[in-house]
């Protein structure tokens, strides 16, 4: 391999001389060759040294190129130009990152508390090429047609409490989820029945013989409500709803009222409401 200087010629005066080097190699019946311009050139050389153009040599001007580019740069380029044959006769190869990657879960399933009945979903998120596949197990048994990213119970029944794990698979490895518990929610205790709770107390009136009165109580709670009222704490026969009516009031009417109210948790007694009969 050997490098050869050009030249540039302008007003008899040699301003500037780049190298270009080549080099070839024949190899198994064919001719490689490769190929390095310079960059750097060697500039006018003036006052004693100054040699006109017709009297520059070939050896005088590899001289300055040498001197110039010294040793180190010389054998750079040559092992460039030797890198650019050796690089056709056998081609470096690439190996490119393989886009393959075997499962990486990335959101673990989740333990839940459900009551038997309540739909129950466990889920997972993973990564992987190729697409992972999944099977969910409850302790170490397979549960069948269980491979999705998520397993859903729909009716919860004492059965399917238990611990759950999932398997992520591809053909370069699987890796299994933390395991994540489906506990049961304790049943919720019946709210207790409530007592009566009066809202309306029956109001004290006065009134004239022959008029009508009327007794009104009203009253909250678990149903059915039953209603009694009373005359001098005595139980007025028909006197069972939350009013009591007197269409013709005499005289002996005038007395005491209450009503007492009852369902299946208590009673509740009314305020006691005065009637007044006058002539």
């Amino acid at each position: 391999m050997e490098c050869y200087p050009q030249y540039q010629q302008e007003k008899d005066v040699v301003f500037t001389v780049h190298w270009d080097c080549l080099g070839s190699e024949e190899y198994s019946g064919s001719t490689y060759t490769g190929r390095v311009y310079g960059s750097n050139g060697v500039t006018y050389h003036g006052g004693d040294q100054f040699i006109p153009y017709e009297d520059l040599t070939e050896a005088t001007v590899l001289g300055w190129i040498w001197d110039e580019m010294g040793q180190e740069q010389k054998d750079n380029i040559e092992s460039s130009v030797q890198n650019q044959i050796n690089n056709q006769i056998n081609p470096p190869i690439v190996i490119l990152p393989l886009p393959w990657s075997a499962p990486s879960i990335t959101s673990q399933p989740q333990s839940l508390t459900v009551a038997t009945g309540s739909i129950a979903t466990f889920t997972v998120s993973a990564t992987g090429k190729p697409t992972p596949m999944y099977q969910w197990y409850k302790g170490n048994v397979e549960i069948t047609d269980a491979t999705s990213n998520e397993y859903t119970i729909q009716s919860v029944t004492e059965s399917d409490y238990g611990t759950y794990t999932v398997t992520v698979s591809n053909s370069y490895g699987n890796v299994t989820s933390n395991p994540a518990e489906l506990l049961q929610m304790a049943p919720t205790p019946p709210t207790p029945p409530s007592i009566p709770t009066i809202t309306v107390q029956p109001i004290s009136q006065t009134v004239v013989v022959g008029d009508g009165v009327a007794f009104n109580v009203n009253a909250i709670g678990d149903q059915p409500l039953s209603y009694q009222w009373y005359k001098d704490n005595s139980e007025m026969t028909g006197g069972t709803g939350n009013t009591l009516i007197i269409q013709t009031v005499s005289l002996t009417d005038a007395g005491e009222y209450k009503a007492i109210v009852t369902n299946q948790a208590g009673i509740a007694t009314s305020d006691i409401a005065t009637l007044t009969v006058t002539e």
